[in-house]
């Protein structure tokens, strides 16, 4: 993960999406409703009572890609269309799809319709 910014995951507790900023305290993965140094004065995650924070499986964590899709949907990390393409982060650089033949191609001129997610099965669990 590149920084703080926007991301979602699926939280541990009920398997609904959460979005916000992102935060790994004792071991654990967090998403924050409100900026992660709103509310946390250090110590124990237990000792500080924060509503808005939610633990979440860390493997469903996407990054907001600042991108929107043709329908004016924000695109994150592990988004995919009806192609079966999936969007990753580039050791390049920069946000691409993988075609489901591998291909590689940058996101800033594909068009792409976001369906679902790699971690839809996860939802609900």
């Amino acid at each position: 993960m590149r920084d703080m910014g926007k991301y979602r995951g699926i939280r541990k507790d009920n398997g609904e999406m959460v979005y916000g900023w992102l935060c790994e305290i004792e071991g654990k993965v967090f998403i924050a409703e409100c900026p992660v140094s709103a509310g946390y004065n250090g110590g124990s995650y237990a000792d500080n009572n924060i509503s808005g924070w939610y633990e979440v499986i860390p493997e469903t964590v996407g990054e907001f890609t600042t991108l929107m899709d043709k329908n004016a949907t924000n695109i994150y990390e592990g988004d995919e269309d009806e192609k079966d393409q999936i969007v990753f982060w580039n050791q390049n650089g920069s946000w691409c799809i993988r075609t489901k033949d591998g291909c590689v191609y940058d996101l800033r001129y594909w068009e792409f319709e976001v369906i679902g997610n790699i971690h839809e099965e996860l939802k609900g669990e």
